[in-house]
């Protein structure tokens, strides 16, 4: 009897989430039985990310232009879907649309030309590794001649003797 409950129970509470009946499931194949159970449901479209995406392109133009904030750009929207997002939504799909500004820089200072650093760093690997992270975007600075610091030195020098 006990086994009877819980296979009623079982069906019942089938019935109520998969709309299957347990006749039915027992019918069902692997595939099925994964369809059933492990697929995420699809989920429909966001009509409200779909309608803020398609104005991301323009809105990303109007940002390089002097005096255009997000905040300006939020009010136009808003002006054309009242039931948009908020500035707080907006603002973070916007920034997601976007490709990272680089926030910060880094100065490295070498005597050792670029060329070199394989050589010095010995592993090809981890030098091409290092390289690529360091050259892509950077600004290169290569100064030829005479160090400053040698040519002070030696004037000092002179001045003395």
């Amino acid at each position: 009897m006990t086994l009877a409950t819980r296979c009623a129970s079982i069906s019942s509470a089938l019935q109520k989430v998969r709309g299957v009946s347990l006749e039915e499931l027992l019918q069902l194949g692997d595939k099925d039985l994964h369809d059933l159970f492990l697929r995420t449901p699809e989920q429909k479209p966001n009509l409200r990310v779909q309608a803020l995406f398609a104005l991301m392109p323009r809105f990303e133009k109007e940002l390089k232009k002097r005096g255009v904030t997000q905040e300006l750009l939020w009010h136009e929207y808003r002006a054309l879907h009242a039931d948009g997002f908020q500035l707080s939504q907006f603002s973070a799909y916007s920034d997601a649309s976007r490709p990272p500004i680089p926030t910060s820089s880094t100065i490295i200072t070498s005597q050792i030309p670029v060329g070199a650093w394989h050589d010095v760093i010995g592993e090809k690997t981890v030098a091409d590794a290092i390289l690529d992270r360091l050259i892509y975007g950077a600004h290169r600075l290569e100064l030829r001649g005479e160090s400053l610091r040698k040519k002070a030195n030696t004037s000092l020098e002179s001045s003395h003797s």
